[in-house]
């Protein structure tokens, strides 16, 4: 039975395999990077996509600085809670 939150590493050709299909990714977005047409030029947004971007940007903002006090009172009470455990 798996159990969840734990790390499984890599190894023997899985490895290997991993690397070769990260490298031929990253190989294809740098072959398609150098087909782009220079200077690309994006299409500018709506006013009202403009407007809710920066509502989103707000309320983000918000949300992140009510969220901050809420963990650090979780992290002050148990500052150990995020660290992973060894299996047993």
């Amino acid at each position: 039975m798996p159990q969840y939150g734990t790390w499984f590493s890599y190894s023997g050709s899985a490895k290997l395999s991993l690397a070769v299909v990260l490298l031929a990714v990253a190989a294809a977005v740098a072959f398609a990077g150098s087909r782009l047409p220079l200077p690309a030029r994006l299409p500018r947004p709506s006013g009202d996509a403009t407007t809710l971007m920066v509502v989103a940007w707000a309320l983000s903002i918000i949300a992140f600085v009510a969220c901050v006090p809420v963990h650090a009172e979780a992290e002050a009470e148990d500052p150990h809670a995020g660290q992973a455990q060894a299996p047993a």
